[in-house]
């Protein structure tokens, strides 16, 4: 099974109600039997921009400090809602 479709489906199920990070994601991943090393988890990244760009999920910056974001920081993925 393809990385993009197993995410499409995490997408469909609910997984990204909440935001998500990449980490979160691959971990979700490997819970399903995949096991991602190297370049594999650069593939769930890539994906995970793709999808960006065409609307599936959203990208958000996790509210730190300024002191706290500095070198630290952490984007997460998450469902957008679709108007009707």
């Amino acid at each position: 099974m393809k990385i993009k479709k197993i995410l499409k489906e995490l997408v469909d199920d609910g997984f990204f109600d909440t935001p998500k990070t990449s980490i979160e994601v691959i971990k979700k991943l490997s819970a399903r039997g995949f096991t991602l090393k190297g370049r594999q988890i650069g593939a769930v990244n890539r994906q995970l921009t793709l999808m960006c760009r065409d609307s599936s999920i959203g990208l958000e910056r996790e509210k730190l400090s300024k002191e706290q974001r500095i070198g630290q920081e952490k984007w997460r993925y998450k469902r957008v809602k679709k108007l009707n």
